[in-house]
């Protein structure tokens, strides 16, 4: 027995140790590379123990959420956490499930595109089987020459590690317009940046902000990347509709944890009867 698959069976005694053995690196890349040839969810952990949940619940493959775990060291998401920190946070879930572990990498935290591409090559050497990069600052998407800059440099670090890690290409372009901006121009910007990414050596085209059904739909028809949402709808058959390959849940998962746990006290400290929910045995898994 050994860390959670997505069946798996706990093993107090499995050691938390990196998965750092080159071929069980190159396996569990292919294995997330294939993942993509269908739908699939891909829920975000910020902590072993959401590691272990999210394993344990059945995920195929899990990715890091870059806001859940600067939340989790007391840091704000976007440029608050330094890159050990990000480093130290992605081992220890990796290292938790038997599972491949796609690195939320934010804009790789780092400004120039050398230095970019040296924390994305360390990352997938510590086990990431995918890494997501996106392409805004400071509230901002940056311009699109720039960006192909960066995935250039990604792509032949990640390439010279020998590891086929996922390259998925964030773009901010919906998230981080003007409330009464054109969406048919939003599209064609979104399209464009998809053919530039796919031409720089990105594997996946992850669109934030994008919720109109007709829209992802038109989307999807017309770029030849995977296309990844945010969590419009979990139904697979509609996801294949639209032409979706990759769902991911982003900083939701963490953000309803801590809801829950915030309502659960204040239910108990209102004095009102609490209903009794079902709790995870973490012990199983770290014991005393």
């Amino acid at each position: 027995m050994g860390r959670p698959t997505g069946h798996p069976t706990p093993n107090p005694e499995a050691p938390l140790s990196p998965q750092s053995s080159a071929t069980n690196r190159i396996a569990r890349a292919e294995e997330f590379r294939r993942l993509h040839q269908d739908v699939f969810l891909l829920p975000n952990a910020w902590d072993p123990p959401s590691a272990y949940a999210l394993a344990t619940a059945g995920a195929p493959a899990l990715a890091t959420t870059s806001a859940g775990i600067a939340w989790s060291r007391g840091v704000p998401d976007g440029g608050g956490l330094a890159v050990a920190d990000a480093l130290d946070a992605f081992e220890r879930i990796a290292a938790t499930v038997d599972l491949p572990v796609s690195a939320d990498l934010e804009r790789g935290y780092a400004d120039s595109p050398a230095e970019i591409a040296a924390n994305v090559a360390e990352f997938v050497e510590r086990g990431a089987s995918g890494v997501n990069l996106e392409d805004a600052t400071a509230g901002s998407v940056v311009p699109l020459a720039d960006q192909v800059v960066v995935l250039e440099r990604v792509r032949a670090a990640i390439d010279r590690t020998g590891i086929p890690a996922f390259l998925n290409a964030r773009t901010d372009v919906f998230l981080r317009a003007a409330p009464d901006a054109d969406p048919e121009d939003l599209l064609s910007q979104v399209v464009d940046r998809a053919g530039a990414y796919r031409a720089a050596g990105a594997d996946g085209l992850f669109v934030t902000g994008l919720s109109d059904s007709e829209l992802i739909r038109r989307l999807c028809g017309k770029v030849e990347l995977p296309v990844n949402i945010g969590p419009v709808t979990t139904d697979r058959d509609d996801l294949r509709a639209l032409g979706v390959r990759r769902v991911t849940w982003g900083p939701t998962l963490a953000m309803s944890t801590y809801g829950f746990v915030r309502d659960r006290v204040a239910t108990v400290l209102s004095g009102e009867p609490a209903a009794q929910a079902a709790m995870l045995n973490l012990t199983e898994r770290w014991p005393s």
